[in-house]
């Protein structure tokens, strides 16, 4: 192992100084390469390989010719006499509007062994700490998170991801809360799994869950589990955060509860897509996703509502009814 200078930094802005670095022989089939590896003192971290060393043991394959497929069989459904979405949007507006609220709330297993960690609240970049104020106050006012004025058990640090518009979001980290929950044993589908019900349909809509998880309200104590520190005190979340390793699979089973029942509606985690052979099936679907929504206080995003289109963008691929591929933008991507 050799001396290693490098300092490396985290999402949120913490550092991480590595112990040393080591090169290793690596193998994939029939292809050998030597690669250096830092090293930090972690056990939980999972070895991680640089898009160069994955280009070297031939584990990325460039694609520079996208064949488009021929769409002549659509001519047909271009035409089609389709409502607007902003029609739709304006007709339903209660269920683009606000934060969402899902019946009933979700409780977070731990072990019962679990060992309680305090976690101080980190450094943030004068730049951002507007920004954070600023968004502690807007999800305190939605409802989504609380103050703490008293000691808690569990206290996690946060993460700060800023976007591209300049806004920020906020992830609990709860690297030592993860590693004593029970998680919820649910299966996510795939795509292979979705392709025999997408292919040859005519018209689709995809609903995608506004604030997804913040949608799912958490009981007593598994919003006390959830409590995080700032340089603005101590919260907790009111909502399940993104961040919480069994999140997803709790966000997955009760979407299928509250949908799955409705035929021709395909669920993954927050995005709900609709395929039909006519109009007809096609808004007699809707209908019924949009009236379970009401009753279930459930809210959409606007911005992502595709809408009676006779082509679809859905997990990284195209669907219409000659055909289906992976999405070419995705392969633009990977030779850039």
């Amino acid at each position: 192992m050799r001396k290693c200078n490098v300092v490396l930094k985290a999402f949120g802005g913490a550092t991480i100084k590595p112990v040393g670095s080591i090169s290793l022989n690596c193998s994939v089939d029939n292809l050998n390469c030597v690669i250096d590896f830092i090293i930090v003192a972690n056990p939980q971290v999972r070895p991680l390989l640089g898009i160069n060393e994955c280009v070297k043991l031939d584990l990325i394959h460039f694609v520079n010719d996208i064949e488009i497929p021929n769409k002549n069989k659509l001519d047909q459904y271009m035409n089609m006499a389709f409502s607007s979405k902003d029609e739709f949007i304006q007709n339903n507006v209660e269920l683009f509007e606000g934060v969402g609220k899902f019946k009933g709330t979700c409780k977070i297993n731990i072990k019962n062994d679990a060992t309680p960690v305090v976690r101080p609240p980190r450094r943030v970049p004068l730049t951002v700490k507007p920004k954070l104020e600023l968004k502690l106050k807007e999800l305190e006012a939605q409802g989504i998170i609380a103050k703490v004025d008293q000691p808690k058990e569990w206290v996690s640090n946060i993460v700060i991801i800023e976007k591209a518009n300049g806004t920020i979001r906020i992830c609990l980290d709860p690297q030592d809360l993860n590693k004593v929950i029970k998680r919820e044993h649910v299966l996510i589908p795939t795509i292979e799994e979705f392709l025999p019900k997408l292919t040859n349909k005519s018209v689709y809509s995809v609903l995608d869950l506004k604030d997804g998880f913040f949608q799912i309200p958490l009981d007593v104590k598994s919003s006390e589990l959830c409590t995080f520190s700032t340089p603005f005190g101590c919260y907790k979340f009111l909502r399940l955060p993104m961040g919480i390793s069994c999140a997803p699979e709790i966000f997955q089973k009760r979407n299928q509860e509250n949908f799955g029942d409705i035929q021709g509606v395909l669920i993954y985690f927050d995005d709900l897509l609709i395929a039909a052979n006519s109009i007809k099936e096609h808004d007699e679907i809707l209908a019924k996703v949009v009236q379970r929504a009401k009753s279930l206080n459930i809210k959409f995003n606007k911005n992502k509502v595709q809408f009676r289109v006779p082509e679809v963008k859905y997990l990284g691929h195209v669907f219409n009814v000659a055909d289906h591929y992976v999405y070419y933008h995705y392969h633009f991507v990977i030779v850039l």
